[in-house]
């Protein structure tokens, strides 16, 4: 896999944190191991400003934006109260997209295998 980028708006991007994100990227691997960029958006935000900032709900994002040769980027974006949620299900979003745009690029080329071969 190539490089990760890991960016926090209105939140500390922690070692603890980076590293939990790089571990869970991996499972992307399987279906694509070609993956030339990821770039991955944590970013929180309080819900209600006219309470005091200690108690103050705050909502959790999660974006990333995958780049694959030859293809268009892969997009996707998860919000939740928890920020290791969010992740994990933006990453269970990216996988599935990811074994989509394999799966057609399999449909692909062995459509072509079985016109070249008639």
């Amino acid at each position: 896999m190539e490089p990760i980028q890991i960016t926090g708006r209105h939140l500390k991007i922690t070692d603890a944190l980076r590293n939990d994100v790089h571990t869970k990227l991996r499972k992307l691997e399987k279906h694509f191991p070609h993956i030339t960029r990821i770039h991955i958006t944590l970013s929180t935000l309080n819900v209600d400003r006219r309470k005091p900032k200690v108690t103050r709900p705050k909502i959790h994002t999660a974006k990333g934006l995958i780049s694959l040769p030859n293809k268009p980027e892969i997009v996707a974006e998860k919000t939740t109260d928890n920020l290791y949620t969010s992740i994990d299900l933006l990453i269970d979003v990216l996988d599935e997209q990811l074994k989509k745009a394999n799966g057609m690029m399999k449909q692909r080329r062995d459509k072509i295998t079985a016109e070249l071969r008639h």
